[in-house]
């Protein structure tokens, strides 16, 4: 749960009214108030807020908050290296491998072997803990991820940490053959032991397969598109 309740101590030290702060992500003073004390608020409102006060989204997660790791005044706010407990931490700047998955036996392979299949490397500021980036093909999640994008991912070493309804890169193996698809993952019907694949694009039907079939798992973190030469 974020601690919310910071969100005055630091507009009050950047000498910003918590009303100011709520007009500008468009909501009522009421409201802010409010999710502070419930400390809990959706992804887009939080980035917002972070934005206004000039810390990273992670800063409200950190349950070793104190002034001694952030230098704080009414001109700037400056992060101090220091280690810190976030649920997803947030990592100021980060290389993540850019792998060529055509040129892997499977994505297991991959996930083993990272000095092989490597197309060179992703420089990005301010993202969560990557452990792999890697071209997508296929038109399952057009238009939010279109076929030559890029997705960075955190690979899932333990399936029953599955987060139902978050987007995943799933390898699942067919008769000795892989099926490589980034999908959501939700429940599915037939019950225990059992997934349902998902797609974005309405023109893919949801499958159901067992999980002894998972062989590979990464959780997407991040998609990247180029939309010009």
């Amino acid at each position: 749960m974020a601690n919310l309740f910071i969100i005055r101590d630091l507009s009050e030290k950047k000498k910003i009214t918590i009303r100011k702060v709520a007009e500008q992500i468009g909501i009522t003073e009421g409201a802010l108030q409010n999710m502070m004390k419930k400390g809990s608020t959706n992804t887009s409102t939080l980035e917002k807020i972070a934005r206004i006060l000039e810390v990273p989204v992670g800063y409200f997660f950190d349950e070793d908050y104190n002034n001694e790791k952030y230098h704080i005044n009414s001109d700037n706010i400056t992060k101090i290296h220091k280690p810190t407990k976030y649920m997803d931490k947030i990592l100021e700047t980060q290389e993540i491998t850019l792998f060529d998955i055509k040129a892997a036996a499977n994505l297991k392979t991959l996930f083993i072997d990272k000095n092989q299949n490597i197309l060179g490397t992703i420089r990005l500021p301010n993202i969560p803990k990557c452990d792999g980036a890697m071209y997508v093909t296929g038109d399952s999640m057009d238009p939010i991820i279109k076929s030559g994008d890029i997705i960075c991912y955190k690979e899932i070493s333990d399936f029953n940490n599955i987060i139902y309804g978050d987007m995943y890169l799933v390898a699942i193996d067919q008769d000795g053959d892989e099926y490589l698809t980034i999908k959501y993952i939700t429940h599915s019907e037939k019950g225990k032991g059992w997934i349902r694949l998902e797609s974005y694009n309405p023109r893919h039907s949801p499958q159901d397969f067992e999980m002894r079939c998972i062989t590979a798992l990464a959780l997407v973190k991040i998609s990247i598109r180029m939309n010009t030469m």
